[in-house]
């Protein structure tokens, strides 16, 4: 941006703004309303990625975490289960930006099925 930062970013939000439809409106409200109150945006809702996964007839995580890492151990393969379980129960959410291992791959899985919480 070549303009000051602050400047920039407003710029572009009114460039992007009248493009979005409303949930795409919305989402960007409410992440700009977390973080001038300091909060970190995270809109991740686990009930509905368990949703797309029994939709996706994936009716245990095994099965889709064999799909999405073929080749796992033992070990990796529950390490990532117990990842994906704790995801869609709520008792943690994907990071964004998105990292690891694990995370990337199930996030972009849940975006090309549909839902994508953090417009990647």
């Amino acid at each position: 941006m070549p303009k000051d930062n602050l400047e920039g970013v407003i710029d572009r939000l009114r460039e992007v703004y009248p493009t979005l439809d409303s949930k795409g409106r919305q989402r960007l409200l409410t992440r700009i309303h977390l973080a001038l109150n300091g909060e970190t945006p995270n809109l991740f809702n686990g009930e509905e990625a368990r949703r797309i996964r029994l939709e996706k007839d994936y009716s245990d995580i095994k099965s889709l975490v064999e799909d999405l890492f073929p080749g796992l151990g033992f070990f990796e393969t529950r390490s990532t289960r117990t990842a994906i379980s704790n995801y869609e129960s709520g008792n943690r959410r994907p990071e964004y930006p998105p990292r690891g291992k694990v995370t990337p791959v199930y996030l972009k899985w849940l975006k090309d099925n549909g839902y994508d919480p953090f417009g990647l």
